[in-house]
């Protein structure tokens, strides 16, 4: 069985940049099925829905990835990780998909409080097996991940219409 990882295998660079364009607006085209009670994306029931599925937090870990293409190597960049993981999961079809979710932010002690940032990762389909391509810049790089479990336009819709920064918050109980 072939590892995937790290990537480096040749790449159409013309359809990798027809991709690149579109990834761009929204996260890609692919929806995602989720269970019927879930409440629509308002965020504070959502908040709430996420800290009642703390239990299902997985720390993710990260990996670096190359992709090889005619004009040299695309790498992941910080702070775009919708965006890596789109390209990642268009690039390789067959073998990847997007995970879209949320990193936990426990300060229940501190402030009584969870917050949760938005965040895409990566799912190898053979192992089922999650990593994290995009670098990151913070001091802990392992906090707890949660799917979203909402239609890609839903999850779309709630990121899209948080300011810049903004974080999910819940107080606990």
């Amino acid at each position: 069985m072939q590892r995937l990882l790290p990537f480096s295998h040749a790449l159409d660079w013309t359809a990798f940049g027809q991709f690149l364009s579109v990834a761009s607006g929204r996260f890609s085209a692919q929806r995602r099925f989720y269970d019927a009670d879930m409440p629509s994306p308002d965020k504070i029931a959502y908040a709430r829905t996420l800290l009642e599925r703390l239990d299902e937090g997985v720390v993710v870990p990260l990996r670096p990835v190359n992709v090889e293409h005619e004009d040299g190597i695309w790498q992941p960049e910080a702070n775009q990780c919708h965006h890596n993981a789109s390209i990642l999961a268009q690039t390789y079809p067959n073998d990847l998909e997007v995970v879209r979710g949320w990193l936990v932010f426990d300060f229940r002690g501190l402030l009584g409080e969870v917050r949760f940032m938005h965040h895409s990762v990566v799912k190898e389909k053979t192992t089922g097996r999650l990593f994290d391509p995009t670098p990151q810049e913070r001091l802990n790089p392992e906090y707890l991940f949660i799917e979203a479990q909402l239609i890609e336009a839903d999850y779309s819709d709630l990121v899209e219409g948080m300011a810049h920064g903004e974080l999910l918050s819940c107080r606990a109980m």
